[in-house]
């Protein structure tokens, strides 16, 4: 992207602002497990006010006093990079897991191009799932998913640490059963975008308990209750 700025705009726009990446896919083991990943880069140039402005908005946060990023007051362009890395079996009668690594730099930058809610983060995301989609004594299909994932800044400060489990039947009737929990911010984790732009703040762990049950969706009038916590 090429802005063509006047007085009035440079110190708020960029002038420019660009983004590459590249990403893989691969299955084998007959299309059994899959191997993906990306690689992205990013460049946006403006004035001295423009990229200070950028620098310290609510994605970069580069003034915060424990995050040891390079804060530049002087500097005329902000470049960053993104990554993923992903490893799952994405077929398969019963059983099937998903685990990614993702990383993006504090500088990076790409909503001139899209949305970016926040850049300094890395994260690690695991999930395994049981299906069973045949017809049971009980009931017609089943789904027991686990899911597991952790956030840190770039720098290592920890942000999340959470488990949850969910577990969804749908009985002979028709009606279905669906309840879960999260167990998140385990252990020493901390908010880095509470203070909008100041320290970090240590985050006390929860647990997010919840139900919803629903009858029969062939018929006319159809109950349910959700509860959540």
């Amino acid at each position: 992207m090429n802005r063509r700025n006047d007085q009035w705009s440079s110190p708020y726009l960029a002038s420019g602002a660009y983004a590459a990446g590249v990403n893989f896919r691969h299955r084998f083991l007959h299309d059994t497990y899959q191997i993906s990943g990306s690689l992205d880069r990013s460049m946006v140039q403006g004035s001295r006010a423009a990229i200070l402005a950028l620098q310290t908005d609510a994605v970069h946060y580069y003034q915060r006093p424990d995050a040891t990023l390079p804060l530049d007051s002087n500097a005329t362009a902000l470049d960053g990079s993104a990554g993923e890395l992903l490893f799952g079996k994405v077929a398969g009668r019963h059983l099937m897991f998903q685990t990614a690594y993702q990383r993006r730099s504090a500088g990076f930058e790409v909503n001139d191009l899209g949305y970016l809610r926040r850049a300094d983060q890395q994260s690690w995301n695991t999930w395994v799932g049981f299906f069973d989609r045949h017809q049971r004594a009980l009931y017609n299909s089943l789904q027991w998913n686990n899911n597991w994932w952790q956030y840190w800044t770039t720098m290592g400060l920890p942000l999340e640490a959470a488990y949850n489990t969910n577990l969804h039947i749908t009985f002979r009737n028709n009606w279905s059963w669906n309840m879960g929990s999260t167990i998140g911010q385990l252990g020493t984790t901390y908010d880095d975008r509470g203070a909008r732009g100041g320290p970090a703040i240590r985050q006390d762990p929860y647990v997010a308990p919840w139900l919803y049950v629903s009858g029969d969706d062939r018929r006319m009038v159809v109950p349910s209750l959700s509860v959540n916590y």
